[in-house]
């Protein structure tokens, strides 16, 4: 039997509704309340993706997306490999995505040219955990044959005890040395090792905010594109909750 395709339609959203109460927002929340703010950023977004993909939601789901993955704290998952680049000065997503991958190697060259073609500037610098560090990845930042795209990288070589404390070796570095060790000892250095100190304060929180504060721990949708657009709102909103602290905290 053929399918009929037909529109779906939506309830309208009224901050003001005649007949339900309170019959104003304004009679129950006070002068730039969050919601009033969240009501004029929906009001200006482009929902039509959003909407197309309801628009094409058949009923009988196609199988789980996502891979097994190595957690710290949970074993072996089903999970998917959610990505987020933050900038330092308000905690602002410039860039965000999902993938399958179990780690972060492949994921740098991605995201940095994906905040480039953003924002229409390439980044200064990068500051990353361990699991982004690789040959290739410090290699391709330096882009010797490129200087003028070169992306200062700080990223951890290895994992580091909580509070341990390393001494950068005295002398040059020896002739022949490879990429993570030039960064393992740019790192011991004292303004490499302030430096990327900054990143528990930068990025972490940001994690800790949604995972812990907003509780999202775990995707609602199924399927590929719909998380990738689930964890895209997710990030959305924590921008939203960023910039109308900044109006109005």
């Amino acid at each position: 039997m053929a399918q009929v395709g037909m529109s779906k339609t939506y309830k309208p959203y009224r901050s003001e509704p005649d007949l339900l109460l309170p019959p104003s927002l304004k009679d129950w929340l006070p002068e730039k309340h969050l919601a009033y703010f969240v009501s004029e950023v929906v009001d200006e977004l482009d929902l039509s993706g959003i909407e197309a993909v309801y628009e094409q939601d058949l009923r009988g789901q196609p199988p789980y997306d996502p891979r097994m993955m190595k957690s710290s704290s949970e074993g072996f998952v089903q999970a998917y490999n959610a990505q987020i680049v933050v900038e330092p000065e308000m905690q602002l997503i410039v860039r965000q995505a999902v993938t399958q991958a179990a780690n972060d190697k492949e994921q740098v060259a991605p995201m940095m040219a994906a905040v480039e073609a953003q924002s229409g500037r390439r980044p200064e610098a990068v500051l990353a955990d361990s699991g982004y560090c690789s040959e290739k990845n410090l290699e391709g930042l330096a882009s010797e044959q490129q200087p003028e795209r070169r992306i200062e990288a700080f990223i951890a070589t290895e994992r580091q005890k909580h509070g341990e404390r390393r001494v950068c070796a005295r002398g040059p570095l020896p002739k022949g040395a490879t990429w993570v060790e030039r960064m393992k000892r740019k790192l011991l250095t004292k303004a490499g090792a302030a430096i990327y100190a900054a990143r528990k304060g930068i990025v972490e929180p940001v994690f800790g905010q949604i995972k812990q504060a907003r509780g999202f721990r775990r995707f609602s949708l199924r399927g590929f594109e719909k998380v990738k657009a689930e964890w895209a709102l997710v990030c959305t909103t924590h921008n939203i909750l960023k910039m109308y602290r900044v109006c109005y905290g």
